[in-house]
């Protein structure tokens, strides 16, 4: 098993040496913490007790799952999952909600993580608003903090590319109003 993971990592680790927009950082990290080459060129794990550790760590965090569930409660990660799963699989709900949120704001975008930006795609219909999404993101990606809790800067970066009729409104001097969406 082992094998197939290190062949995994390494197919992973060349696969992100092509691909420019991906953050490889904590693929790289993971893989010079636990992981270091032998006589031969191949990965191997470097210490089995960490590793160990981090089995009982898991353990540990699959029990807390296990219980939280048992009691019908989430933490907010979970939230989050399971709105975009239940807005997926049901597509009459996923309608209602979009229905219900014609106007959406977002602040601090910057520091969205992959779950919510998710949750946003699934709240954002281009059918409901005829192609002209009600939405206003406000962020700046020179005040990036919250990486360390999975927020990822390329949702404020591609949101140009996502939502095709924008305006992008830089602080100046004078106060900004947008008149109205086109």
């Amino acid at each position: 098993m082992s094998t197939n993971i290190l062949n995994s990592l390494e197919k992973i680790s060349s696969q992100l040496k092509t691909q420019q927009k991906l953050d490889a950082k904590p693929f790289y990290e993971f893989r010079n913490n636990y992981l270091k080459k032998n006589s031969q060129g191949e990965y191997v794990l470097i210490d089995l007790k960490n590793l160990k550790n981090n089995y009982e760590l898991a353990k540990i965090y699959d029990d807390y799952k296990k219980a939280l569930y048992k009691e019908g409660l989430f933490d907010f990660d979970d939230m989050l999952i399971e709105v975009n799963k239940s807005l997926q699989e049901n597509p009459e709900l996923s309608y209602n909600y979009k229905e219900k949120y014609l106007y959406i704001l977002v602040d601090e975008f910057q520091d969205t993580n992959l779950s919510q930006s998710q949750l946003l795609d699934n709240l954002i219909d281009l059918e409901v608003t005829n192609n002209y999404p009600n939405i206003m993101v406000v962020g700046d990606d020179d005040q990036a903090i919250y990486k360390f809790q999975g927020a990822n800067i390329e949702n404020i970066l591609n949101f140009q590319e996502k939502i095709h009729q924008h305006q992008v409104y830089y602080p100046t001097s004078e106060l900004q109003i947008p008149s109205k969406n086109p």
